[in-house]
């Protein structure tokens, strides 16, 4: 019984993939360049074997279990596991020329079944390297921070697309922390209590907003989700007012905030959806925010913002990712 580590399935490789020409040998599908035990790598997963392995010699790289013909550990570059024009996760049917060269499905259709190796046909199914892939499991990316999925190779990319403990960015630029949701929140409680407000849902607060000193102020839920409150100056017009959810992109709510500023002679209000990224890079929404004049607050350098956001459960989506 085989076990399996995948070199390098957290991210793309760095160095750029060329199209290689010649004989089957130089088959960018091929299962032979297999990695040395000792080679360094930037994410392992490992298939989960029916029996388990009792040790490892580290000088080696070997598995004590080989010796006895029980199973060997083997690990495989994730270049071996993609499709040589597409450059995505090969998964069944995949097929191959006669000198053993692989595509994926797609790529044998958008190709008309050329090989983009040698002159022959493509139009084999490759059932060896399918049951390779079907058995190779892997941890989430995002393991470190929470997430316990095992996964499947060829998808891995789709789960850590709506992973829900894909890390969040520190707002603050000069900090450098990723974290999950609850980890970020923890974090912003810890260190820049004074830029962070509490609230729940439903609920409207008072928040004070320096007109020139205050670029955004942190809004934490009862859920421990984070919000932005951001506050774009034009020091001849006056500011921009609007709303962001820092969390992972995999979501079943959405989040409407309100802002007014004003009494009830001379009121301005917004209410809309708030974007959601796990990440401020200091862009503010162009299209949607409250504009409060410079002479609103004629006598303050202060805007006081009463804020309300409430938090909508989304309808479950379907099979082609819409809402249903």
């Amino acid at each position: 019984m085989a076990r399996f580590s995948v070199d390098g399935a957290g991210k793309r490789s760095a160095k750029k993939r060329k199209k290689v020409s010649g004989s089957a040998e130089e088959s960018p599908g091929s299962m032979s360049g297999v990695a040395k035990e000792n080679q360094p790598t930037n994410h392992e997963a490992t298939v989960k074997s029916e029996e388990r392995v009792k040790s490892e010699n580290e000088e080696g790289g070997q598995d004590e279990s080989a010796s006895n013909g029980n199973g060997a550990f083997v690990r495989i570059d994730t270049d071996a596991l993609d499709c040589p024009i597409c450059y995505e996760a090969l998964f069944h049917p995949i097929y191959q020329c006669k000198n053993g060269h692989v595509v994926c499905s797609r790529c044998c259709v958008t190709t008309s079944h050329k090989c983009p190796v040698c002159p022959e046909l493509i139009g084999i199914r490759c059932l060896a390297l399918e049951r390779v892939i079907e058995s190779v499991k892997m941890q989430c990316v995002n393991a470190k921070y929470g997430c316990n999925a095992t996964l499947a190779y060829s998808h891995r990319e789709a789960h850590q697309k709506t992973c829900n403990y894909a890390a969040c960015n520190c707002p603050d630029s000069s900090c450098s922390f990723q974290g999950s949701t609850g980890s970020l929140s923890q974090h912003v409680r810890t260190n820049h209590k004074k830029s962070a407000v509490e609230f729940r849902y439903g609920c409207h607060f008072p928040i004070a907003v320096n007109r020139l000193e205050t670029p955004f102020l942190v809004l934490i839920g009862s859920d421990d989700r984070l919000f932005l409150l951001l506050n774009k100056n034009d020091t001849t017009g006056g500011n921009a007012l609007s709303m962001i959810c820092i969390c992972s992109s995999a979501e079943d709510h959405n989040f409407v905030y309100e802002l007014s500023v004003g009494d009830d002679t001379m009121n301005l209000k917004l209410k809309s959806s708030a974007e959601v990224t796990n990440e401020w890079k200091g862009v503010h929404p162009a299209k949607v925010f409250l504009f409060v004049p410079k002479d609103f607050f004629a006598f303050s350098h202060k805007i006081i913002v009463n804020v309300s956001i409430q938090k909508c459960k989304l309808p479950p989506t379907s099979a082609d990712g819409n809402h249903t």
